[in-house]
């Protein structure tokens, strides 16, 4: 199966786990716990690759130094 993330503001993320397609039951936030990144089964405007998400979490913001 074929998964899509998006990045989303802390403030918006149990209104984002509604959706019937965000299969998240744990996001995983910044470190600032500004954003958290969600998993989601369909594509939609601005979504992310699987790959792309994994790169993104690798990055300062999302890993402890």
């Amino acid at each position: 199966m074929i998964f899509y993330y998006q990045v989303c503001p802390a403030a918006d993320v149990d209104s984002r786990m509604e959706d019937p397609t965000c299969v998240t039951t744990a996001p995983r936030y910044t470190l600032d716990e500004t954003k958290a990144i969600l998993k989601f089964t369909a594509p939609f405007e601005g979504s992310l690759s699987h790959e792309d998400a994994v790169l993104l979490v690798a990055t300062d913001a999302w890993q402890e130094p």
